[in-house]
């Protein structure tokens, strides 16, 4: 009895043992599959997902996309030999290019590339689109050129066609076939070394900061850019004009701002001014300091300047400024087709005013000359002018000497100290006023450029001297003579061969021509009437009046 319960308890341990290790057994197995199917359920919802929601990823950040005017400005060097070198900065101002141009070598003590001889180049787009394209990597303009050094800033030439490129590590400079690589190279002389963006200090309140215009003077108004760090532009351009453009840094003093800067095209050349502000609303008034005298018209006056806020906040290109265009330069009387070898608008502003350092006036022309060759031999650069066509001169005619002509006052008062110590102590400084008057000489040498119409004669390309233009006296031009074209009253008629009494210009003239065709021994008899040196006056083209007739030595 014992025996079967102890046999009975075994069974029934073994029963439960086997049966507890076949549970396990179907347990495990259960829990792999279920594991797994979840598994791959889980996968199969997220696949799904993926294809119903796919993850977004951030957007990138969109490019700013400069235009090209603002891409090309920089600094480049073109290398001619072991130590000299083409220089280059490209600057804009709206959507105008500009450069400074020149031929420099390094200088041995702040490793720069200075020039030794500079000129400015201004770039005339033949539309604005092409410049404000922001995706193109070049663009076709037309230049034009001028410097103080060659010809007092006046345009040495007609209108070169370029095409600048961009490249990377610089830039192409395309012209007539030819390629002329630049590299960007920081060691290039700045144009505009006043301008600073580390100056900080502040010279009135920020809501001057902007771009503006000059209201007081619509039809040719300077643009001034207040920028951060105290930094200022300065420009004015007209089509028919060398651009205007300056840049520098503002000091502010106990009472006014003081603004050094740098013209375009001037070289190392620095200048100055001071003025007071006061701004209301979209108004700013500039106010200059009387006694200080700048290169700039503007600011040499002691009345208020009128502004007009162009453009706030001056962060950001000047897209309002006018931009000027080839067409622009073709309106204003250049010709579109032009030769490049041919020179136009040498012709001086023979009508505007100068500073003078005067040291005679007198009534007798000989003196004159004779005080002017004096001048001379001391080393200054001489000219006499006769008083009365001038606006602020003496209205009584004296033929007035003086060393040079300035269009700025502290350029003729620096000349001013040397004239006294070379002798002349009652030497002063006196500005002309505009001219009433342009007299010239014109010199004719032969008539194979002259055409004689029925109511007009027209002389071609004659070589015109001005008394009154000094060192820039002599130009090219084309002169017309009609029936208004008077002998002066003053003028010795009898110094003009085969003159008869009651003449006009125009008579005397056409009788000389068809003598010279026809009759060359009457047309000699008082030597070749119309070849020689005549003092003329005129406006434009048109000679106004013969005053005399002079052979040559």
């Amino acid at each position: 009895m014992k025996t079967g319960r102890i046999r009975f308890i075994t069974l029934l341990i073994i029963a439960a043992l086997a049966v507890s290790f076949t549970g396990c057994d179907k347990k495990e197995n259960k829990g792999d599959g279920e594991v797994t199917e979840q598994k791959e359920v889980k996968e199969k919802k997220t696949e799904t997902k993926k294809e119903v929601q796919p993850v977004e990823t951030p957007p990138e950040r969109a490019e700013i996309l400069e235009p090209f005017c603002e891409r090309v400005c920089g600094k480049y060097s073109h290398k001619c030999s072991d130590d000299e070198y083409d220089m280059l900065e490209i600057v804009h101002f709206g959507n105008n290019l500009y450069a400074y141009a020149g031929d420099g070598a390094v200088y041995d003590v702040t490793g720069e590339i200075e020039a030794y001889s500079f000129w400015a180049v201004e770039f005339f787009p033949y539309s604005e689109d092409d410049v404000t394209d922001p995706y193109t990597e070049e663009c076709e303009f037309n230049t034009l050129c001028f410097s103080i050094m060659s010809n007092l800033s006046k345009y040495w030439g007609a209108p070169q066609k370029v095409t600048l490129k961009i490249t990377d590590d610089g830039l192409d400079w395309i012209s007539g076939g030819e390629v002329i690589h630049y590299v960007s190279d920081e060691r290039v002389e700045s144009a505009f070394p006043m301008y600073d963006t580390s100056h900080s200090e502040i010279f009135n309140d920020r809501d001057v900061l902007g771009l503006w215009k000059q209201i007081d003077n619509a039809g040719d108004p300077y643009y001034i850019e207040f920028l951060p760090n105290d930094n200022v532009f300065i420009y004015k351009k007209d089509p028919k004009e060398e651009v205007f453009l300056a840049g520098g840094k503002l000091t502010p003093t106990d009472r006014k701002v003081v603004c050094e800067y740098k013209v375009l095209g001037l070289g190392g050349m620095e200048d100055s001014f001071a003025f007071t502000t006061k701004q209301r609303g979209y108004l700013l008034i500039l106010e200059p300091d009387p006694d200080n005298v700048c290169s700039i018209d503007m600011f040499n006056t002691d009345k208020t300047i009128m502004f007009e806020m162009y453009r706030s906040n001056a962060v950001g290109s000047m897209y309002n400024v006018p931009t000027i265009t080839y067409e622009d330069i073709v309106a204003a009387g250049y010709d579109e087709n032009y030769v490049p070898e041919f020179s136009y608008n040498m012709e001086p502003d023979t009508w505007a005013g100068f500073y003078g350092v005067w040291v005679s006036a007198s009534t007798d022309p000989d003196a004159a000359a004779e005080s002017q060759e004096k001048l001379e031999e001391s080393g200054f650069e001489a000219l006499t002018l006769l008083s009365s066509e001038w606006s602020e001169m003496n209205s009584k005619p004296y033929y007035c000497v003086t060393a040079g002509r300035y269009d700025a006052e502290y350029e003729a008062q620096e000349v001013l100290e040397r004239v006294k110590e070379a002798g002349y102590k009652d030497a002063y400084v006196k500005y002309t006023g505009d001219r009433l008057i342009n007299r010239v000489y014109y010199t004719i040498y032969s008539l194979d450029d002259v055409r004689v119409d029925d109511d007009m004669i027209i002389l071609n390309a004659l070589s015109i001297t001005d008394p009154a233009m000094g060192s820039d006296s002599e130009y090219t031009k084309d002169l017309f003579i009609d029936k208004d074209t008077v002998f002066d009253k003053k003028c010795d008629t009898s110094m003009f061969g085969n003159y008869e009494k009651g003449d006009t210009v125009y008579d005397w003239f056409k009788r000389n021509y068809e003598y010279a065709s026809n009759d060359p021994d009457k047309y000699m008899e008082s030597g070749p009437a119309l070849i020689g040196v005549f003092e003329i006056s005129i406006t434009d083209s048109h000679i106004d009046s013969y005053l005399g007739s002079y052979w040559w030595d």
